[in-house]
């Protein structure tokens, strides 16, 4: 009796490290996995980040604000900061439009309203 209990207490503890052991080894295999999956994640976004922010300074536009984006929202900050319209260009373009004899309508000509309105006044004036 006393051989057939040492067995059967044997036999228990055997089973009981071995699932014991199979869940330690479960519970290390997912706590890899995840940290592989952090650092992944956290990667792709740091690398989005840095890309928005190069994007956005060639962009003439605030490096910081977008390195934020990018930092938070992944590729989708740098998906929304190459999107972006280039302030260089808008500056060329409406220099090009200038030289070229275009006035805006709107006083949005980089014055105010009321010297816009005073420079319209002086020109109708000097017309008339």
């Amino acid at each position: 009796m006393a051989q057939s209990t040492f067995f059967l207490v044997c036999f228990y503890e055997s089973v009981l490290s071995d699932l014991l052991g199979f869940a330690i080894d479960r519970w290390i295999c997912l706590i890899e996995m995840l940290l592989k999956t952090v650092f992944l994640v956290v990667g792709i976004h740091l690398i989005s980040a840095l890309l928005a922010k190069t994007i956005s300074r060639q962009k003439a536009r605030s490096s910081r604000n977008w390195f934020l984006a990018g930092l938070f929202f992944g590729p989708l900050g740098l998906i929304a900061a190459a999107g972006l319209t280039d302030r260089h260009q808008i500056v060329y373009l409406r220099y090009l439009a200038e030289s070229h004899g275009y006035e805006a309508r709107h006083g949005c000509s980089g014055q105010s309203g009321n010297e816009h309105l005073a420079a319209a006044n002086e020109s109708h004036n000097a017309s008339g």
